[in-house]
């Protein structure tokens, strides 16, 4: 009988996100940091695969990763660090990793950098007036700007960012290089910290109501779920712009809709949508103030190779025996 090849790391997610994220720079260096090219083996054939797991210390992942339960470090005894690849990792921190010895570290701060990158892009169209300017109702009015409701450009304007993580932030610094005027909503961070990123804290309502721009990157959970209503929309300025780059869920779909029908002078740039596809009913699709795109801000192509590049750093962080520049809190 053959013997089955030992492995220090291995490679474990979808087939499509391996070539997604790792690509042949990135499987290049994981080569040569291991010697040889670690296995890809999906998450469904750990348990009978032809490769000796026994000392597989480094697990490279992505979108696609094995559940972290008890049978994966029943399979993988010798673990020691996961490098995920991708986003977030809520649904990695589970109780059996948390009591494992195992550390996970993520790329979720590298695919901010896009995000921020496709934010800034929208705050300036929305300010020139982009989607209202490209509009056939314009484009065959000889560019005549008269009828439009503002018009404004970056000089003295002011944005509304709801929420500072990390996106929120770096779409201020790339603010820095404008004369804007920087506001934001975040409960969670001192004045100090907004002082930092450039801006100043004020309520909610009142930057929804003073803001040109207001640009959401406010996390999606139990308690921020549909909290953006109608009552908020209806305070926006007229001839401001709503930018949504976080999660779809945030907002309720149909106050959007009927709030994007009835103002026609607020400009939109939509990229998450609930539910992902919208039904060929919804008004968003055809709306001429209304900028769709399919989910793209985030890491999209070869900026996906980031990432990857971004695990092979860490693991040669680990490796050099130095601290993990994106290792996320289990304990």
């Amino acid at each position: 009988m053959q013997k089955k090849k030992q492995h220090d790391a291995i490679y474990s997610l979808s087939k499509y996100a391996f070539t997604q994220i790792y690509g042949s720079n990135e499987q290049a260096q994981i080569s040569e940091i291991f010697g040889s090219p670690p296995p890809l083996i999906e998450p469904k054939q750990l348990g009978n695969s032809d490769h000796d797991l026994s000392r597989v210390r480094f697990l490279f992942s992505g979108w696609g990763c094995p559940e972290t339960q008890t049978e994966l470090f029943r399979k993988l005894p010798a673990l020691e660090l996961i490098l995920y690849g991708a986003g977030a990792t809520d649904h990695l921190a589970t109780d059996a990793l948390k009591a494992s010895r195992v550390r996970l570290t993520s790329a979720i701060s590298i695919n901010s950098i896009p995000v921020a990158e496709f934010t800034f892009a929208c705050i300036v169209f929305g300010l020139k007036n982009v989607v209202h300017l490209a509009s056939r109702r314009y484009l065959h009015q000889t560019y005549d700007t008269a009828g439009l409701p503002v018009f404004r450009g970056t000089y003295g304007s002011r944005v509304g960012l709801v929420s500072l993580g990390s996106i929120g932030r770096l779409v201020a610094d790339k603010l820095r290089s404008t004369n804007i005027d920087l506001v934001a909503h975040d409960p969670y961070v001192s004045p100090d910290t907004a002082a930092r990123a450039g801006g100043r804290l004020v309520g909610l309502e009142e930057l929804f109501e003073t803001s040109d721009v207001v640009s959401l990157h406010t996390p999606l959970n139990d308690k921020t779920k549909g909290m953006f209503t109608r009552d908020l929309f209806d305070r926006m300025k007229k001839g401001a712009t709503l930018i949504n780059t976080a999660r779809a869920k945030l907002i309720r779909t149909g106050h959007l809709e009927s709030f994007l029908k009835d103002r026609s002078d607020i400009q939109a740039f939509i990229d998450v949508t609930y539910p992902e596809v919208l039904p060929r009913e919804s008004p968003l699709w055809d709306l001429p103030n209304v900028f769709l795109t399919p989910h793209i801000a985030g890491s999209f192509g070869i900026e996906r190779h980031r990432m990857g590049r971004a695990m092979i750093n860490e693991c040669k962080r680990y490796l050099a025996g130095e601290p993990l520049e994106y290792e996320v809190p289990l304990r």
